[in-house]
This record gives structure tokens, C-alpha cells and sequence, in this order.
């Protein structure tokens, strides 16, 4: 990540440097995970036409083993960044559940049930 710090140890009187980093940092993480919700909820409207399940525990896995073989220092965040990624998959699931069941009601209320 060019631009950004990469050894705060060198200079760790420059905190202020290191927070301009951090909020550079966030503004990307937060348009991206933006992008993820919004693949989660295609992914969700998927699922939904063809009944299939939100969870996949194989590719759930395989998911973050991959993501996580990515890090260039994984013995110090390989930890730290399979539980971000765990709470990430957590949340998409939440959302493609919400979506579904919004997408349930929909259908229900456009053919109700005759009794």
C-alpha cells in the first residue's frame, strides 16, 4: 500500500501522521465494504430464485484460508484478519437472510393465500 505507513515503529512520535494514515485508511474500507454489502445483497436476490441455502460452511472456509494467504505477514495477523473475515462472512449472511425474508414477504403479500 504505497502511501501508507508501513513501519510506525520508525517514527513513533508522529502520531498524528499515523491517524491521517488510519482515516485514509477507513475511507477506503468503508466504500469497499459497501461494495461487499451490495454484492451480498445480488448475492442474497441469487440465492432466493434458486433455493439455494445462505450458508456454505465449504466455501465459507475456503473463502478465508484464500483471503488470509494473502496477508504478507500472516504469523502476526493471520489471526486478526480470519476473525475480521468471519465477522465480515457473519454480516453478509445477516444481510442476504434480511433480504430473503424481505423478498418472502414481498411474494407473500403479491399472492396471499386464499383461506
Amino acid at each position: 500500500m504505497s502511501g501508507y505507513l508501513t513501519n510506525t515503529a520508525a517514527n513513533p512520535e508522529n502520531l498524528n501522521a499515523i491517524r491521517e494514515s488510519i482515516d485514509a485508511i477507513d475511507r477506503q474500507m468503508a466504500a469497499l465494504y459497501e461494495a461487499r454489502l451490495n454484492c451480498a445483497t445480488a448475492v442474497a436476490h441469487y440465492k432466493h430464485v434458486r433455493h439455494q441455502p445462505i450458508f456454505d460452511a465449504v466455501r465459507e472456509k475456503a473463502v478465508i484460508d484464500k483471503n488470509v494467504s494473502r496477508l504478507k505477514n500472516p504469523e502476526a495477523y493471520g489471526h486478526y484478519y480470519r476473525a475480521f473475515l468471519q465477522h465480515l462472512m457473519d454480516q453478509c449472511k445477516d444481510l442476504e437472510a434480511a433480504v430473503i425474508a424481505e423478498m418472502d414477504a414481498a411474494e407473500a403479500g403479491a399472492y396471499p393465500r386464499s383461506e
